[in-house]
């Protein structure tokens, strides 16, 4: 088992490194292609967006691996919140979008981590016409005075009509599927990351997390404690 998972790790890394190149080259071809390429650029021009989004998660691997492996600690980093949602806005196609022009320093890594999965989410598991995807980033009350403020991350979307209703009691069931150790059988990056271990990042980083669906809405807010 030992010598498995090492050989996983090691494949993961190289596919993690091969990926980030590919994506990298499709990037510089599509703008290559821009270049010369007198037709509609908006949808080429998100294709590059994701794909350089793409290659910033790959960057990040280490990061994920501590998440999964249960010892990442938070990190407090400057932060643009415009800038930060229009980032994670980049190349999908939102209804709506709101982003506080505000700095905070926050944990970058660990909200983009969780962002990603709620955007993807509210896109794949939608409505199939027309998801209605809005993202807004807005801060409660800020009190000049204090070195704190809280920092809400909206997620929104209309419900897929053939889906279940989302119920407390599945949400809570999901939450609570989050293994306390992984197994060490399970390659450490497998495609158990998802709605489950979002709830334990934010645990660990201190974030309250929240899925809810009310009058047709399917709503996913992440409210962060932010510092000046």
């Amino acid at each position: 088992l030992e010598s498995n998972l090492e050989a996983s790790q090691k494949a993961d890394s190289i596919l993690n490194h091969s990926l980030k190149n590919r994506m990298a080259d499709a990037a510089g071809e599509v703008e290559i292609f821009l270049d010369t390429y007198q037709g509609p650029k908006q949808q080429l021009e998100k294709s590059i967006a994701s794909l350089r989004q793409g290659m910033k998660l790959c960057q990040q691997r280490q990061v994920y691996l501590k998440m999964m492996a249960g010892n990442y600690r938070p990190r407090m980093l400057p932060c643009d919140l415009y800038n930060f949602g229009t980032s994670l806005s980049s190349g999908r196609r939102l209804f709506r979008q709101v982003f506080s022009k505000m700095w905070a320093k926050l944990d970058t890594v660990a909200c983009e981590m969780i962002l990603e999965n709620a955007l993807s989410n509210a896109f794949k598991h939608g409505c199939p016409e027309d998801p209605g995807v809005s993202f807004t980033i807005s801060v409660d009350d800020p009190d000049e005075d204090s070195p704190e403020f809280q920092v809400v991350f909206r997620v929104t979307n209309r419900p897929h009509p053939d889906r279940p209703r989302l119920t407390d009691d599945y949400i809570q069931s999901l939450i609570r599927q989050v293994p306390t150790e992984f197994s060490r059988c399970v390659p450490v990056l497998s495609d158990q990351v998802g709605l489950s271990h979002c709830f334990a990042i934010a645990k660990t980083c201190g974030f309250e997390l929240s899925l809810t669906e009310e009058d047709g809405l399917v709503a996913f807010e992440n409210r962060v404690i932010a510092e000046r």
